[in-house]
């Protein structure tokens, strides 16, 4: 629902709690939590801090799965912040390391990113597979929310490899899902990337259709960067 202010409020109190009662793993998950709001609302220092505090708690509890759900947030923050090769290393150690969890969505997770940071360097085929597997874990799991972001994902994937019948499928399907689940953030880059894919397909009505609604959830949602880019 984008109210981070509430979500950073609920962390606090719930790492507040669990440092007082000595719920080592619990507060080390909610430093975590922490972490990724900070990221998420760009305040990478802040996100760093609460990550580290995390990672000193798994450490020492010598939880192996803590750690690398902890390596996983770590890892997709160094990508952020242009770190390509660190944040693949980290996030491939955590991938090995999530394998045999009994939380696929963990696992999932430490995929989805792999594949984002291959995105990242372009490397599109690979970056597919590791969407197509995450794709897999999530279908079964029926999260609406994580399933929209993959599925859009694997659009912009198939996009940038030419694939465009799927890419318009993978689209499709991630704008409707994300619409059920009110995720504007998501619907924005859907269609950017379905007006994109309508410009390759030389619809340029259809593509204005779709950048505009962009350019009007980024501006209801006060993203200046993204509206420019629209």
């Amino acid at each position: 629902l984008r109210d981070y202010d509430k979500a950073n409020r609920d962390y606090r109190q719930l790492q507040n709690l669990a440092n007082k009662n000595n719920y080592r793993r619990m507060e080390a998950l909610a430093w975590q939590r922490l972490g990724k709001i900070a990221a998420r609302t760009t305040q990478y220092e802040e996100a760093t801090v609460h990550l580290i505090h995390a990672q000193r708690i798994s450490d020492s509890l010598q939880d192996a799965e803590l750690a690398a759900m902890i390596g996983n947030t770590l890892g997709i923050l160094r990508y952020v912040l242009k770190d390509h090769a660190q944040a693949l290393a980290l996030c491939q150690t955590s991938e090995a390391a999530l394998r045999s969890s009994q939380y696929p969505a963990n696992y999932a997770e430490a995929l989805d990113h792999i594949g984002i940071i291959y995105g990242g360097k372009n490397d599109w085929a690979t970056a597919y597979r590791y969407f197509d597997q995450t794709l897999a874990i999530r279908k079964t799991l029926g999260d609406k929310y994580f399933l929209a972001g993959t599925l859009s994902n694997l659009g912009l994937a198939s996009l940038r490899l030419e694939k465009t019948s799927e890419a318009l499928e993978f689209l499709t399907s991630s704008l409707k899902l994300s619409q059920e689940t009110q995720d504007m953030d998501l619907q924005a880059a859907t269609e950017y990337r379905l007006g994109r894919l309508q410009q390759r397909l030389g619809q340029p009505n259809t593509a204005l259709g779709h950048l505009n609604q962009a350019l009007q959830l980024h501006r209801r949602l006060g993203d200046k960067r993204g509206a420019q880019a629209d």
